[in-house]
């Protein structure tokens, strides 16, 4: 099962960098979110390695984090209320905090058990506010369904994979909540389907009516 979750990550967020490509959007991703969300994953590799687990328990870690970069990068070119200095900071901290907690030489040892208690809030801070704007919006804007269920088919097989070789609670509680939140995520997803779908008509009747006015302007 865990290298089968691995295999997967390949995958896992590039049909959401695809759909903010083809969008030329990020609306409905909360870089908050993504900022929560890459803690989580660089929280959960280093934890990992320092308790010795098997590289088949937190691998995909690696592989989500290249591709976490990858829509931030995006969202930075996309979103013009994340300001220079917020990125400046952001990515400086993210850089030598990851550095930090990886390497796992002037990590004390009293520090670790907050680790994975973190990533319990950083779960939710990551997940809360799409649930929140997806619930207040009715729609779940360019967020990837196949992206959000890959993460709920992975959290679901990761909390197997762990439940059965981790003794850690805390580890085991930041899979249960990661399975929970992914959940509601996906049912936003079902309920908001056809009005997604509306937008996405009126988009491009919208966008056609644009292009009909340049031609008569011209």
């Amino acid at each position: 099962i865990g290298f089968a979750v691995i295999s997967g990550s390949f995958i896992y967020k590039v049909p959401q960098i695809i759909k903010i490509l083809k969008a030329g959007s990020t609306q409905g991703i909360q870089v908050s979110s993504i900022y929560f969300e890459s803690l989580v994953f660089v929280h959960t590799l280093s934890y990992s390695r320092h308790l010795n687990l098997d590289l088949s328990v937190y691998g995909e870690n690696i592989i989500i984090l290249v591709q976490q970069v990858v829509i931030l990068v995006l969202i930075y070119h996309y979103d013009p209320n994340v300001s220079l200095i917020e990125k400046i900071v952001f990515v400086a901290f993210f850089f030598s905090y990851s550095t930090w907690l990886i390497m796992d030489t002037a990590v004390p040892e009293n520090v670790w058990p907050m680790i994975p208690s973190s990533c319990l809030l950083f779960n939710i801070l990551s997940r809360i506010p799409l649930i929140y704007s997806n619930f207040t919006s009715k729609s779940t804007g360019v967020l990837s369904f196949i992206t959000f269920l890959l993460a709920w088919g992975g959290a679901v097989a990761r909390l197997a994979t762990v439940l059965i070789e981790s003794d850690d609670p805390l580890y085991k509680a930041q899979f249960l909540m990661s399975t929970f939140l992914n959940t509601m995520i996906m049912l936003q997803f079902g309920l908001y389907w056809n009005s997604d779908k509306n937008q996405s008509k009126t988009s491009e009747v919208e966008l056609k009516n644009v292009k009909k006015d340049k031609k008569k302007s011209q």
